[in-house]
This record gives structure tokens, C-alpha cells and sequence, in this order.
């Protein structure tokens, strides 16, 4: 059994950061590939998967500065939290994709992330 994309954002264990970003990588394969039913589909190589994670990643912040951010190994929650500021995705969206992208490991700054539920009331941590 396979879950389509809509399936994967009502997960309720899921934390906000992994809701918004599943968001918008389901959004990319839509917006991407509006001609094909590319929600169930996977081609194998892993392309229609890659490309839909770049699109979110750029959405929600800028390939320059997300290749700053992960550029020096781990980065401090300071650092994160000002990109978090100046770029607009809360930190723990950033946590999330530096633990996808093995640049922090995946314990890092778990209590920081939020439940689901809550992230999508609150754009932005203390």
C-alpha cells in the first residue's frame, strides 16, 4: 500500500518542519509535472523526487544562503535563527532540512520542533 501525497501531510506525527516542507514538495510535483499523475509515480531514479526537494528548498530559502548555512559542517542555533529572520522559514524548518541533508544529526534541537498542529499557527520561535 502506498500513501499519496495528501496521506503523507495528514500524518499526525508528523513536526511542522517536515509538514511544510512534504507541502511544498508535493506542490512542486503538481506545479512541476501538471501534465502527468506524478503523486504515485516513481520512475526509479529518484529524479521526480530531487527535483520536488530543490523546488521546496528554494522556496523556502535561497540556495545561496542554504549552501552558507551548511557550508562550515553544523551550524550554531544562533546562526540559524538569524537566517531564520532575514530568509522568513522558522528555525526548525531549517533544522529539518540540515538533519535530511546530514548536516546536523537528526537529535539535534529536538525540542525546538514543533508539533504539526502548532506549526501552522506560529510562523516563527521565540
Amino acid at each position: 500500500m502506498t500513501m499519496s501525497g495528501i496521506d503523507m501531510l495528514r500524518d499526525p506525527h508528523k513536526t511542522a518542519d517536515h509538514l511544510w516542507f512534504s507541502f511544498v514538495h508535493e506542490s512542486a510535483r503538481l506545479l512541476l509535472h501538471r501534465d502527468q499523475d506524478v503523486l504515485d509515480v516513481d520512475d526509479g531514479s529518484g529524479n521526480l523526487e530531487n527535483e520536488a526537494d530543490s523546488f521546496a528548498r528554494e522556496i523556502l530559502i535561497t540556495a545561496s544562503v542554504y549552501q552558507d548555512l551548511a557550508a562550515n559542517g553544523a551550524p550554531t542555533l544562533n546562526f540559524m535563527r538569524t537566517i531564520a529572520e532575514e530568509q522568513g522559514p522558522p528555525t526548525d524548518s531549517l533544522i529539518g532540512m540540515l538533519q535530511h541533508d546530514g548536516y546536523l544529526g537528526h537529535g539535534s534541537y529536538r525540542e525546538l520542533k514543533r508539533p504539526a498542529a502548532l506549526g501552522l499557527a506560529k510562523a516563527h520561535d521565540a
